[in-house]
């Protein structure tokens, strides 16, 4: 947790901004207590400006900070919103559904 609170608070255009106008010290937060001391962030904000949400990260080998992929939200409140993927989510997210299709409860009984 605090390496991605330092990561955003280093490397991330919207978050860096914001938190620092806010005074908000991502260093400080030591637990998941704390997190509730950082704001919501407003869809507007995602979509006036959305290469404000992409890690920006020079020190990030290419494979890392490349896109992997940009989707969109559905649009139903509003005008779709982009949402920038890199390829260590696209890991995350790939593992996380293998781990849930190995899932016991998903077993079927035999």
């Amino acid at each position: 947790m605090r390496r991605t609170l330092a990561s955003c608070a280093e490397s991330h255009p919207y978050y860096r901004r914001d938190w620092a106008h806010r005074g908000i010290d991502a260093g400080a937060i030591a637990d998941l207590g704390g997190l509730q001391a950082l704001p919501l962030t407003p869809k507007s904000a995602l979509m006036s400006e959305p290469e404000a949400f992409r890690l920006q990260c020079a020190e990030l080998p290419l494979e890392q900070r490349a896109i992997a992929e940009v989707i969109y939200t559905t649009g139903s409140t509003a005008a779709p919103t982009p949402v920038t993927i890199l390829p260590t989510t696209c890991r995350v997210i790939c593992s996380r559904r293998a781990a849930w299709r190995r899932s016991p409860a998903l077993v079927k009984p035999t």
